[in-house]
């Protein structure tokens, strides 16, 4: 049986659609619980203000930082789920499976969830492998031998 490897661009519109709602939700949450509003105030308020930008650079980060776990983690679960995927590749028609095209196990995709962080961290070279692989896999999806189709 010939797999049909995902698109790049579907690849993409997945995460966005997984990652957008859950950055706007803690957008939300910070904005409203944890003070949020003022620290974007003072940020435009005051750009010349050197501690204004720094407070704001550091409550952007902690909200991406729990953005990504919140990603990685979710990802985990849904990728060894029926759906083979999270919300975003189901929409997309496209899901994770292993070189023969079958379900992967909880273990092979937290092995490949949290493999992110490597293809991430480093400028996100990992991510962009996929434009250089044949078959289109990110480090990620190399280190836990997944692959992306549809």
């Amino acid at each position: 049986m010939e797999l049909k490897i995902a698109e790049n661009g579907k690849r993409f519109v997945a995460y966005l659609i997984d990652m957008l709602p859950i950055v706007l939700i803690l957008f939300l949450l910070f904005y409203n619980f944890f003070g949020f509003d003022e620290t974007l105030d003072a940020y435009f308020s005051h750009k010349d203000n050197l501690d204004a930008r720094i407070q704001f650079l550091i409550e952007r980060n902690i909200i991406r930082n729990i953005a990504l776990g919140i990603w990685i983690i979710y990802g985990a679960f849904m990728d060894c789920s029926s759906y083979q995927g999270t919300f975003g590749k189901y929409i997309m028609k496209i899901r994770v499976a292993d070189y023969e095209g079958n379900p992967i196990s909880l273990k092979q995709s937290t092995i490949r969830n949290f493999s992110k962080f490597i293809s991430i961290v480093p400028l996100f070279i990992g991510v962009f492998w996929i434009l250089f692989d044949k078959k289109h896999r990110a480090w990620h999806d190399k280190i836990a031998k997944t692959i992306i189709i549809e």
